[in-house]
């Protein structure tokens, strides 16, 4: 039977040796590598396909054992994907919790009580849209 192989991205020391203790102790399952976040997760996976690339053009590897690595490297990718939107969604609930999200945000409180939009807020990663008009007031040309 082949073993399932694993890659252990954790950022704590201590939960990865011991993961990869208990993995180790059963024969379906091989630890081939441990990280300590899902940016060097990502770069294990590009490595290792990278390396099963050149063993196949050299003949010393299969067409399955590349498609592996490029699902494993997928996987990798949207694993950072997700971690990087909890950090941004635990950023934003920090603010809300402590009191800062509308200061960290750009919102002027004064704009919200007279119904007016003086500036776009700062919402990481947000764009204005552009298949809309727009409801902010337009800027006067400037005097020169």
């Amino acid at each position: 039977m082949e073993k399932i192989t694993i890659l252990i991205a954790d950022d704590h020391k201590l939960i990865r040796e011991t993961w990869s203790y208990i993995l180790n102790s059963d024969p379906r399952f091989e630890v081939v590598a441990e990280c300590g976040d899902a940016e060097e997760a990502v770069e294990l996976a590009k490595q290792s396909l990278d390396a099963e690339q050149k063993k196949y053009a050299l003949g010393a590897s299969t067409s399955t054992l590349v498609l592996q690595n490029q699902s494993a490297l997928a996987t990798a990718e949207s694993n950072l994907v997700s971690a990087m939107a909890a950090y941004e969604k635990a950023q934003i609930e920090l603010d809300r919790a402590t009191g800062l999200l509308l200061e960290h945000a750009g919102i002027n409180l004064s704009d919200a009580e007279r119904g007016e939009v003086t500036h776009m807020p700062k919402v990481p990663y947000v764009t204005p849209r552009t298949d809309v008009q727009s409801v902010m007031p337009q800027q006067p040309p400037s005097q020169q």
